[in-house]
Formats: structure tokens, sequence, C-alpha cells
């Protein structure tokens, strides 16, 4: 029997559908605002968006219930002006290595897959990632999100190499994600849904990137939570 356990809080994740999500038109009202759970940590506290340049500013923040649920807005261009790079390298800004194409030359884009969670006094850096062990072939599947704005709209393929997005050490050596990804203009959510090669860690892995129209519901937890849900994951196959 299959058991789903949220590991990236990449939630980026979870519980997916037999229908799969719905792709957005780049006509399509941009996402406004994450809506999730941190599961790491107990009590009331904050999540955090930071800018890129990790100097502690802050872009936007939530309260945090003590079921650990938040409803964090997204912030507005002009808070990360400064911040945002070509569209066809955005995706580095989330972890991932290699430049893409972009239908749309001029395009600039920004992006996030982690929050910071305060929570009972202790501070995590929480990312969204959920996985599931299948066994035909062994493997573990996994499926996060990433949230990338966009000043226009545009279409963003390539292959680029997200294995610092993970960043689990021991457990997934390679992450290689093939990106074909419609953005609207303003905030889009980024679904990264893949699997292991196997289930002897540290193993590679594969993937794809492809717009959503939303997500809600997303779990959050930190890289060493998902780290030790891929192993266990991985034990229950050996």
């Amino acid at each position: 029997m299959k058991t789903w356990l949220p590991l990236l809080p990449l939630t980026l994740l979870l519980a997916a559908c037999d229908s799969g999500p719905s792709t957005p038109a780049p006509t399509d009202p941009p996402v406004t605002q994450v809506t999730g759970q941190v599961d790491s940590g107990t009590g009331n506290g904050t999540v955090e968006l930071l800018d890129q340049g990790m100097t502690g500013s802050v872009l936007a923040s939530a309260t945090v219930g003590s079921d650990g649920s938040f409803v964090l807005p997204l912030p507005a261009a002009e808070k990360f002006a400064s911040r945002m790079v070509s569209a066809d390298s955005v995706l580095g800004q989330v972890g991932c290595q290699g430049t893409l194409t972009s239908s749309t030359p001029g395009t600039r884009g920004y992006g996030f897959a982690e929050l910071r969670a305060t929570r009972s006094g202790s501070v995590m850096q929480v990312v969204n990632l959920n996985a599931d062990l299948n066994l035909l072939p062994p493997h573990v599947a996994f499926n996060g999100h990433a949230w990338v704005y966009t000043d226009q709209s545009t279409l963003l393929q390539g292959r680029v190499d997200c294995t610092k997005l993970l960043n689990a050490s021991g457990t997934i050596s390679q992450l290689t994600v093939d990106v074909n990804v419609q953005t609207r203009a303003g905030w889009n959510v980024i679904e990264i849904a893949g699997r292991t090669a196997g289930v002897s860690l540290p193993t590679t892995a594969s993937a794809s990137a492809t717009a959503i129209k939303d997500f809600t519901g997303s779990r959050w937890r930190t890289v060493t939570d998902v780290a030790r849900s891929i192993t266990s994951l991985s034990a229950q196959a050996r």
C-alpha cells in the first residue's frame, strides 16, 4: 500500500489528482498568495519570504497558526525589482543551474522555493516537497513547487540541473529537470514532478517542470526533514 509522506513542505507540494493540475492560459489572472502549512516545528509563529540577496530584507510575511497553517500574500514587483533577472535564468534563483529559452525576449523574472519559518522561537528555512514510494520498479516519486514572477507572459523551455533545489545531502546526488513552462504576467506556480533512478542512496533523479493555475494546501518542511523522509522511504523498499 502506498503511503504519502510530505517532504518539502516544495510542497515544489502535495496530493496529486489523477487528472493532474490544470495548465493556465497566458491571459489567466496571476497567483496572489501562498496558502499552506508548516509541518516542521510546533506552535504559533511567522513565515517570511526573504529577498534573494539573503540580506534579511523581508518581502512578505504572515502569521502561522498553532496547526502550522498560513496565508502569505505575494509581494508586488516593486519590492523585488532590483533582484529581477532575465527570465531565461530565473530558475537559478530557486537553485537550478542552466539557461532556458524564452519566447518573449526581454522578459524579466524573480523566483523562490524557500521560506523562513519561525515557530516557538525556532527559526527554520522550509521548502515544499512531497514524496511517495513506488515498488514497480522501486523508486521514490516526488512533487514540489516553486513560485516565479515574470513581468510579461513567456514560454520557458530547456533542461536544467536542480540538485541544489533539494540540497539534501546523501539522498539525491543529481536532479535533472526538463522545463516547459508557460507563464502569465505576474506570479506563477511551477510544479516539479519526477522520480529517483532507484532506492539505494545517494541516487540520481529526473523531473519535469510545468506551470499550474494555482496550488493551495502546500506543506512546508526543513531540508533536514525532507532528507529524513527520502531516506525512510528508500529503506522501506530495501
